[in-house]
C-alpha cells in the first residue's frame, strides 16, 4: 500500500521586507511621491508664515504676560536734536505691546498711529511718510537695529534675588518719536504760508454780499432820482432865455 504526503494549508503569514532579500526590490513601492513626505508638507510655508504673524501680535483670547506700553509722538526736525518740536501736541498712547517686538514692527506702528493726524493736522498737504524716522528716547533710528530681535525686552528684564535664578520681567512704558526730516517740515511751511495767502486774495461770501450793499447804495435806484439829479445839474430853458 502506497502512501501519498498529505498537503494541509496553513496560516498566513506576512514576511518582512527587510526578510525578502532581493525578491523585495522587484516589488513595485505603492508610494507615489518621496519616502517620508505627506500632503501635509505641502502646508509648511503657509503655517511658518501664520505662526511668525503670530508671535508679534496679541491674540484677542490669550493674555500675554510680557506687554509694555508706549508714547509715540511727532515731532519735526529744527537742525538741533535735543529740541523736541511736538506738530500739533501729536501724542498717543499703546498699551498691551508684546516686549518681544523687533524694530521694523515698532516703526511700522508707530508710523500707523500718527500719520492720520499729520493728515489732519496738514490737510491738503502730502506727506511723504517713507522719509520719516522712528527714534526712541536716546534719539537712536530704530532703522539701524536689526529685525527679528526683541527691541525693548532687555530693558524690562531685572536681576532676580538670589544666585542662578533667571531674571525677571518689569513692564515698562517707552518712548517713541516719528521724525518729519527737516527739509520736509520746510516745505509743509512753505505751503501752509502759500494756502494762507490764497485764501486771503480771495473775498469770502459775506465780503461779496457786503461789496454789492455797498455798490446799491452809491447809485441811485430809481428814475425819478435820476430826473431830479439831471435836473439839478442842467439850468432851465426858461431862465437862460430870459436872461438873454
Amino acid at each position: 500500500m502506497s502512501h501519498h504526503p498529505r498537503h494541509t494549508t496553513g496560516p498566513n503569514i506576512a514576511i518582512p521586507t527587510a526578510w525578502q532579500g532581493s525578491a523585495a526590490l522587484a516589488a513595485p513601492s505603492r508610494l507615489t511621491g518621496p519616502v517620508g513626505y505627506s500632503s501635509h508638507h505641502g502646508m509648511y510655508a503657509a503655517e511658518r508664515q501664520r505662526w511668525a504673524k503670530a508671535t508679534y501680535s496679541t491674540p484677542i483670547n490669550i493674555a500675554i504676560a510680557d506687554t509694555i506700553s508706549l508714547e509715540i509722538s511727532a515731532i519735526h526736525e529744527a537742525g538741533s536734536r535735543k529740541k523736541k518740536n511736538i506738530i500739533a501736541n501729536i501724542c498717543e498712547g499703546k498699551k498691551d505691546i508684546d516686549a518681544r517686538t523687533d524694530a521694523p514692527d515698532l516703526m511700522r506702528l508707530a508710523v500707523d498711529t500718527v500719520l492720520p493726524k499729520l493728515r489732519t493736522f496738514g490737510g491738503t498737504f502730502a506727506w511723504r511718510d517713507e522719509e520719516f524716522t522712528v527714534r526712541d528716547s536716546a534719539w537712536v533710528d530704530l532703522s539701524t537695529h536689526p529685525p527679528f530681535e526683541p527691541y525693548f525686552l532687555l530693558q524690562c528684564m531685572q536681576p532676580a534675588r538670589g544666585a542662578g535664578k533667571a531674571p525677571i520681567f518689569k513692564t515698562k512704558q517707552f518712548m517713541l518719536m516719528v521724525v518729519v526730516p527737516e527739509s520736509q517740515w520746510r516745505e509743509f511751511e512753505l505751503w501752509e504760508e502759500e494756502s494762507e495767502r490764497r485764501a486771503n486774495r480771495r473775498p469770502s461770501t459775506s465780503t461779496n454780499v457786503e461789496l454789492s450793499a455797498m455798490r446799491a447804495n452809491r447809485q441811485p435806484s430809481t428814475n425819478v432820482e435820476l430826473s431830479a439829479m439831471r435836473a439839478n445839474q442842467r439850468p432851465s430853458a426858461n431862465v437862460e432865455l430870459s436872461g438873454a
